[in-house]
């Protein structure tokens, strides 16, 4: 414990250890006030109780952290001792993780609710600097930046454009979920940053910036109150312990309808912002549609694809579809495309969405249907496999193969997945026997391109045949690429 004769409080120099304690009893109360004051939440946990600071923690110690057992918050002092990590945005970014754990709870051990944690706690640091506006450090949307960590005077993040650290993204895609939370978090601070501040070039506080977006079209931003009341919302409302990307588009969109209503302009900023990063769509004419990708299937095998789309407002949606193959129809409700493709080709749909008022959009897409039948039937339709859920399955028709199936029916499976010994596969016969493939092992391989051999002899040909696949561990995750029986 640190006291004072004189009520004077250090001399602002390393060597005076009182400096490192004033900072952090600052940075504290300037964090404890920004909850308070624009949320109404009161102390950390939003129990009515403080946490303390410890200061000069350890030798050379080149971190801070935030821990919820002791509800305490611990600063090192650096490299060579003289460096302590005792920031406004270091103290407002470790202290929001306990923010975070008392409400979202965000898994901090994987890469996308991972990184929902370490961007919240990205999002309010930068949020505290602006409240507290002190000249001595300047608002800015950079993380880290006063002490210095890389030893080459530059910020430990930056929200505009994350990749500018070599490391973080910029935008969601499929490597997101591998990444370590403090780089997967690239996708909330850039979102952020375009929610509060808009794409483009532009001069905040003396400091340059200029954010692209993923699809190179502008976001206007909502302004910094607007943003982070948005995302605190969400986040201590709608976000879970295992929310990803999507599922915090989802509920910031919520947030902002419960803010400014879902027919505003914010909400739809709100969507835009999520495209700008490459989560989900934007809107067009108040309608978001999920960006429709390219379609396989085979004749006379089972085929969905549900048009994921929304809009802003009310009365929802009206779905068409033009140039589907053969033997597929699209549900005008709810935008399920289904059927059995009955010829092979290579066909361009075009889906039209239309709201209640008139307002409508359209997206084209290919869709390839190749032959299936005789000695060999196969379903190439991909099939997302839940990560430690329930078992995905595949669907297959075989038709034509009188009696039963051969002793050697041959069973080919190409599965896309980041840890193939997750994965448990069955064969799942026409009258229900099942066939264990694959049991899951230890093998951190990429990806099942695997011929299996199975005794069919007293299986039905005829009928419908399903390849069941169940991911039984957490944290990697991957899809059905397609599968084929070999009679």
């Amino acid at each position: 414990l640190f006291t004072d004769a004189d009520d004077l409080w250090g001399d602002g120099t390393v060597a005076d250890r009182q400096t490192a304690a004033v900072d952090a009893a600052y940075g504290a109360r300037k964090t404890f006030d920004f909850y308070h004051d624009q949320f109404g939440r009161n102390g950390i946990a939003n129990d009515g109780n403080g946490g303390y600071s410890r200061v000069h923690y350890g030798n050379e110690y080149v971190n801070a952290f935030w821990d919820d057992d002791c509800f305490c918050m611990t600063y090192g002092d650096g490299v060579d001792n003289v460096n302590p990590l005792t920031a406004l945005d270091v103290a407002a970014h470790e202290m929001t993780h306990g923010v975070t754990s008392t409400t979202a709870d965000l898994y901090y051990y994987d890469g996308e609710s991972g990184g929902l944690n370490e961007g919240t706690s990205d999002i309010m640091a930068a949020a505290v600097e602006f409240f507290a506006n002190n000249p001595q450090d300047v608002p800015d949307y950079e993380v880290g930046e006063l002490i210095d960590i890389n030893g080459d005077g530059t910020p430990l993040r930056y929200m505009d454009q994350p990749s500018k650290d070599g490391i973080s993204q910029d935008y969601w895609s499929s490597r997101t979920e591998g990444l370590d939370p403090h780089f997967s978090s690239g996708v909330a601070n850039h979102y952020f940053y375009l929610l509060a501040e808009g794409s483009g070039s532009k001069t905040i506080n003396g400091a340059s910036y200029n954010s692209p977006t993923y699809d190179s079209l502008p976001v206007p931003g909502l302004g910094l109150h607007n943003a982070f009341n948005v995302w605190y919302r969400a986040l201590t409302l709608y976000m879970t312990s295992t929310t990803d990307y999507a599922g915090a588009r989802v509920a910031t969109l919520q947030a902002a309808a419960d803010l400014f209503g879902r027919s505003s302009e914010a909400y739809e900023t709100v969507g835009n912002a999520w495209a700008a990063v490459n989560v989900g769509g934007r809107f067009v004419n108040h309608i978001t549609l999920s960006p429709l990708t390219a379609q396989e299937s085979a004749v006379g095998q089972p085929a969905t694809l549900r048009i994921e789309a929304a809009t802003s407002q009310s009365g929802g949606l009206t779905y068409a579809a033009s140039g589907l193959p053969g033997g597929l129809t699209i549900d005008a409700t709810t935008g399920l495309v289904s059927g059995s493709p009955t010829e092979p080709g290579a066909f361009t749909p075009t889906v039209t969405l239309r709201t209640s008022g008139g307002s409508s959009t359209t997206a084209t897409f290919p869709w390839t249907v190749i032959p299936s039948g005789g000695d060999f039937f196969v379903n190439p339709g991909n099939v997302n496999i839940p990560d430690a859920g329930d078992p995905a399955e595949s669907p297959l028709v075989v038709t034509g193969h009188d009696g039963n199936a051969p002793g050697d029916l041959q069973v080919t499976v190409d599965i896309v997945h980041t840890w193939r010994g997750d994965l448990v596969i069955d064969l799942v016969g026409s009258d229900g026997t099942v066939r264990r493939l694959k049991n899951s092992n230890s093998d951190s391989g990429d990806d099942v391109h695997a011929t299996y051999t199975v005794d069919a002899s007293a299986i039905p040909s005829n009928g419908t045949w399903k390849l069941r696949v169940q991911d039984v561990y957490s944290f990697d995750t991957g899809y059905i690429d397609s599968w084929k029986l070999t009679f």
